[in-house]
């Protein structure tokens, strides 16, 4: 695999990282050595898009969308306001409260990393912290160490070795058996409880897009 990037360089803000005459100072081929990063977050980005799919087709017979509704509805929804609504849901129809708290949690985790490598510039290293991927990293307040994949070396501050991807490989797997095999046996909500209605409401006044009409109190009366 190719790249115009590999190629050219020629960007001073990717050439650093991107250089081949830095790369073949590794132990391995450098195209190779980008190839197989490559690999890594393209299989990971793969199976992530797949369990979201499986969260949307949930959402969607949950609720009963039709399709117009599915499009306008999920299709502007972020995945951490999707799984809110598919907790509430879950556990207004009779869901395993275990398997809805462990699916929610994981997902949550998983999409950290997704952010974590779609928005931060990476590169292999195949040095002392042995198979993986240094990348750049920097949170709201500045800091440059992610908790997580911190370390102590002075080649890479954010190391993720390819053994942990190969692990979030194996959960996005167990969280698509876990969320087909609900989704065979799930049944459409027909009525809303009242605390189903109360759930949903809360999820709703916490969307920033969302914006209540002002209420005016009504003066007390004298007595």
């Amino acid at each position: 695999m190719d790249s115009a990037f590999f190629k050219g360089c020629a960007s001073p803000t990717i050439g650093a990282w991107l250089d081949p005459d830095v790369l073949r100072d590794l132990d391995r081929e450098s195209e190779e050595a980008i190839a197989n990063t490559w690999a890594y977050i393209g299989r990971f980005m793969w199976g992530f898009a797949i369990v979201e799919n499986l969260v949307d087709s949930n959402l969607l017979k949950l609720f009963n969308f039709n399709h117009v509704a599915w499009l306008v509805l999920v299709g502007n929804l972020d995945l951490r306001k999707k799984l809110k609504f598919l907790e509430v849901g879950f556990k207004h129809m009779g869901v395993d409260d275990n398997d809805n708290k462990v699916i929610c949690k994981t997902l949550h985790k998983l999409h950290d990393v997704r952010n974590l490598l779609a928005h931060n510039r990476f590169r292999p290293h195949y040095r002392e912290l042995g198979d993986g991927l240094e990348f750049e990293y920097v949170d709201s307040s500045g800091k440059t160490e992610h908790q997580k994949f911190k370390t102590s070396s002075e080649e890479a501050v954010n190391f993720m070795p390819y053994s942990q991807l190969d692990s979030y490989d194996e959960e996005m797997f167990e969280m698509d058996k876990k969320l087909s095999e609900i989704l065979d046996s799930l049944r459409p909500i027909t009525e809303a409880s009242a605390d189903l209605a109360r759930d949903i409401a809360m999820i709703t006044e916490g969307s920033e897009n969302v914006i209540r009409f002002p209420t005016v109190s009504t003066p007390k009366k004298d007595t």
